[in-house]
């Protein structure tokens, strides 16, 4: 991951499966999982989510806490990741203390390396400060832009 050039791998597939079964998976599948992945030769896995507000359960990949992650057996070789919400940054009537309650360590300090942001493209200019943020606390950081195919090419 050291040269910016290098193709990487990112896999999602308990982030995004997350939606079915409200990110509640058995720790043992979550470590088969990372293990298969690392074997498989996967650069980065999207383990799941930080989310503001807990409405209903969710499971821990719902919110994926720096205990939760300490309970897990990351290999090495991976590189974990979380997305977090646009929608939740845009409406933060504080950013700053968001993202510290969302990311109370620094990147050093914490197994989680890449943070995605998931938003739509009228979100794009009120979560700007927020990658700034998270790159001040070490995190890498990267935009994932939604449904942008419903744009037209001016846009």
């Amino acid at each position: 991951m050291d040269n910016p050039r290098e193709l990487n791998i990112l896999d999602c597939s308990l982030r995004d499966g997350g939606y079915y079964t409200n990110w509640d998976f058995n720790s043992d599948i979550i470590d088969k999982y990372l293990d298969s992945i690392s074997v498989a030769g996967i650069d980065i896995v999207e383990l799941g989510y930080r989310f503001v507000e807990n409405n209903g359960f969710k499971g821990a990949l719902a919110y994926t806490s720096e205990e939760f992650l300490d309970s897990l057996q990351i290999p090495c070789s991976l590189t974990i990741g979380v997305m977090v919400n646009g929608a939740d940054l845009c409406s933060a009537t504080e950013l700053e203390s968001t993202i510290s309650y969302l990311f109370p360590v620094k990147a050093k300090e914490s197994k989680i390396d890449l943070i995605r942001i998931a938003c739509h493209y009228h979100e794009i200019l009120d979560v700007l400060p927020a990658v700034d943020l998270f790159h001040n606390k070490g995190y890498r950081v990267g935009l994932n832009l939604m449904q942008i195919v419903d744009k037209s090419m001016d846009e």
